[in-house]
């Protein structure tokens, strides 16, 4: 009886239809990532508790472009190699791993980025907050009113403590007789600002909350990055079989 000649494909513990199907399954996976990554990175950019204008971290700011770009790149090469599976196009497979393999670098970059400079969010936001706080209210209106949103939701006064507005440029020449905004009142009300007793404003400086919620966003794009870190090493490995099967069977199709 003459026997069936077996299908190349499907022979070997790690067939090419196996390695397909795990391959296929880690780049829809790499889709959703790439997604969450996005998202993630969105989230952190366009979070209203910081405001954007106020240009509070330069690291989260860093990191956060970072997170984005990278979330895109993964998105739109996760569509690419899944045609590319589909299609057993050995080329779009390997240029899939590389690009993973690319994109690794980036995020490893970005974990350690975040992770290491959360112990710099106070030395940048001292540079840089009271700089804003100082030079800027009450002469351009749209920081002017992300520092009274700024106080008024971290319950706080001034960047690192409420004497700062007294060498402000606000206070040198404002005409009104207030000694800190009025959005550093407990209870806001019009020219509430000209008592400073701890009983009417609020004495801590806005740095203190804003720090802690940058450091919160940095230990989220690390945490992320480094969950698809893991997923994607795994995508490489397979990705890597698949080009050497798919090389191998075009050589000795039999």
């Amino acid at each position: 009886m003459e026997s069936v000649p077996k299908d190349p494909k499907a022979s070997g513990c790690c067939s090419i239809s196996f390695l397909k199907c795990i391959l296929f399954f880690f780049t829809i996976l790499s889709l959703g990532l790439g997604g969450f990554l996005l998202a993630t990175g969105l989230w952190s950019l366009l979070d209203p508790n910081i405001p954007l204008d106020l240009q509070a971290s330069p690291s989260l700011a860093l990191a956060t472009f970072a997170i984005i770009s990278t979330g895109a790149t993964l998105v739109f090469v996760g569509f690419l190699a899944c045609i590319g599976v589909i299609k057993e196009v050995k080329v779009a497979v390997c240029i899939y791993a590389i690009f993973l393999a690319a994109l690794l670098i980036t995020e490893v970059w970005v974990a350690l980025f975040a992770y290491l400079h959360e112990d710099k969010v106070y030395e940048e936001l001292s540079s840089t907050l009271n700089k804003t706080f100082m030079e800027t209210y009450g002469f351009d209106e749209q920081r002017t009113e992300s520092i009274d949103n700024l106080q008024r939701q971290f319950k706080c006064c001034g960047a690192a403590r409420y004497e700062d507005w007294v060498h402000s440029l606000w206070a040198r020449h404002s005409r009104l007789n207030n000694t800190v905004p009025d959005s550093c009142c407990k209870s806001e009300t019009p020219f509430c600002g000209i008592r400073d007793h701890p009983s009417n404003i609020y004495y801590d400086g806005c740095i203190h909350g804003l720090e802690k919620l940058i450091t919160e966003h940095l230990t989220v794009l690390a945490a992320v990055t480094f969950g698809v870190f893991l997923v994607q090493i795994l995508a490489i490995l397979f990705s890597i079989c698949l080009f050497v099967k798919l090389k191998k069977l075009k050589e000795n199709p039999y």
